[in-house]
């Protein structure tokens, strides 16, 4: 049996809200797809067993499989993606596909999932402006009346100079970070999580976190209480799953940009 860790630099959990037996639908990136794709080719379009799990997020992926001739099947597949995918990424994890079967509803990111129906509304038509009242003369002001003594010229007062601001730090980023920032801001509107996105100065690479809202051991080592305020824990994993302080920055603190930061799309 193998296993293959990917995309665990970019892997967080994801709460979904929702009750009962809601089913949950995970956005995943086109990374991950093609990371399944090459799955589907290791198991030979599931002639051989294996399991593909995803982070909750939908950034970050973990399968395992049997390259031998002689394969055992059964769960351990599953368990062992999951396990190794929590495991290495301090989150939670599930079962994406078994062999070539997909277990849980999805959505790639940027294309629309099955079923579904796109409405095109087109714009209303803005009513014709009304046509302005013509304009009343305005009644003369009576001269003043001529005085003896003059009115003390007024001091004159120099306007104050406003305060120049910072300029703002440019990044360009790829078209692959661009993607992942907009899967973050859909997946921050989830309740009950506590988000953060960090980018790379020259744009090249992000990385997010998140935790539950109080104290909780249940998010992670990551999201360990004893190690700081739940928002300082995110901002703090978010930067390190980038690639450290001295490489990159904040940018989202749950939906919240920080900073004084330019993002240049591609």
């Amino acid at each position: 049996m193998r296993a293959v860790l990917i995309g665990l630099g970019l892997a967080v959990a994801l709460a979904i809200p929702g009750g009962g037996n809601a089913v949950e639908k995970y956005v995943i990136t086109h990374d991950v797809w093609g990371w399944y794709q090459q799955y589907l080719r290791n198991i030979d379009n599931g002639t051989k067993p294996g399991a593909f799990a995803i982070t909750k997020d939908g950034l970050g992926a973990f399968y395992s499989w049997c390259q031998d001739i002689r394969c055992v099947a059964g769960t351990t597949y599953s368990h062992d993606a999951v396990t190794h995918c929590e495991r290495s990424s301090g989150m939670e994890c599930v079962v994406f596909a078994v062999r070539d079967k997909i277990k849980v509803d999805y959505q790639i990111y940027g294309a629309g999932s099955a079923g579904s129906s796109s409405v095109t509304q087109a714009a209303a038509t803005p009513p014709p402006a009304p046509e302005p009242a013509p304009a009343l003369a305005p009644e003369p002001t009576p001269a003043p009346e001529a005085t003896t003594k003059a009115a003390p010229a007024p001091a004159v007062v120099p306007a104050p100079v406003p305060a120049q601001p910072k300029p703002a730090l440019k990044i360009s980023i790829t078209a692959r970070v661009q993607e992942r920032i907009d899967v973050y801001l859909r997946n921050v509107q989830s309740a009950g999580r506590v988000w953060a996105f960090a980018v790379s100065k020259d744009g090249t690479e992000s990385g997010t976190a998140n935790c539950p809202p109080a104290g909780s051991f249940s998010g992670g080592r990551s999201c360990w209480p004893a190690t700081g305020s739940t928002e300082d824990l995110v901002k703090r994993e978010a930067i390190a799953r980038c690639g450290g302080p001295s490489e990159c920055i904040l940018l989202y603190a749950g939906a919240q940009k920080q900073g004084n930061i330019e993002i240049v799309a591609p």
